[in-house]
């Protein structure tokens, strides 16, 4: 005789049974209750039993709710997870209500609980053990924001080579023009005496040059008496009105000495 019995459906009781040798076993149950490993038992009934008892024995496991907060809103991307003592990894949702907690229903017992967070974040404290048990299962945990350090190496996001002292460093020298070119000087401009005891005299360009920079003496006769007129010579800057200058003093001179030749001759005549 085969048949399922639910005692909710019955008030409790079975129906009889004729005599003879049955099989009793859990076929479903509620989730919280362990029935460890005899499932299956056998039972006799008999004139001498007929209502034989068969008892199966379970533990009845709670289930609570484990919550994992965090002191600061988390950035996308955030996981939370334990793990039983069976192995098995199960995930904490985060709550809509309130987005600083993740949590889920669990069994009581122990577990080990990991935070997963984007890089540059950090928990204070992860990997550690939870024992869920028939209370408020809460734990805050901080979380922190690393702070990267600049890399002295990478300047406005350009990654500059670093500097190598060279093996045998040669010092190089820009030429910088001078202020004044130099005027060289051909073999034709220098006049050179035969006599090996006369120095070298400069030539005509040199002279005209020094004489620019000397004053110049003016000398003529009123009545006998000499006189020297000193006419000092223009400072000019170098910027090639040398010659011009020169020229102009030279005239100037000229004039002077005729017109005091003239001035002395009309006094000879009076």
């Amino acid at each position: 005789m085969e048949g399922e019995f639910n005692a909710s459906y019955n008030g409790g009781s079975f129906p009889d049974l004729p005599f003879g040798t049955y099989t009793a076993k859990i076929t479903l149950s509620d989730y919280h209750y362990d029935w460890g490993t005899e499932l299956v038992k056998k039972v006799i009934v008999s004139p001498e039993n007929p209502h034989p008892k068969v008892t199966f024995a379970f533990h009845y496991l709670d289930e609570n709710k484990l919550t994992i907060g965090f002191d600061q809103p988390v950035p996308a991307g955030t996981v939370v997870k334990v793990v039983g003592n069976d192995g098995i990894s199960r995930l904490l949702p985060q709550s809509i209500y309130d987005l600083l907690r993740f949590e889920t229903m669990l069994m009581n017992g122990s577990y080990r609980v990991h935070v997963d967070l984007p890089a540059g974040y950090r928990v204070a404290e992860n990997d550690f053990l939870y024992e869920v048990s028939n209370r408020i299962n809460y734990h805050l945990l901080s979380l922190v924001k690393d702070v990267i350090k600049p890399n002295p190496e990478v300047h406005s996001g350009a990654i500059v080579e670093p500097w190598i002292q060279p093996e045998n460093p040669t010092l190089v020298i820009d030429e910088v023009p001078s202020r004044q070119a130099e005027t060289p000087v051909t073999p034709d401009q220098l006049v050179v005496s035969e006599s090996p005891g006369t120095p070298a005299q400069p030539a005509a360009s040199e002279t005209k040059e020094v004489a620019t920079n000397k004053p110049v003496a003016v000398t003529y006769h009123t009545g006998g008496q000499a006189e020297v007129v000193a006419t000092p010579a223009t400072g000019l800057p170098k910027t090639g009105q040398e010659a011009l200058a020169s020229t102009v003093l030279s005239l100037f001179g000229m004039t002077s000495l005729a017109l005091a030749g003239f001035v002395a001759s009309k006094k000879r005549e009076g």
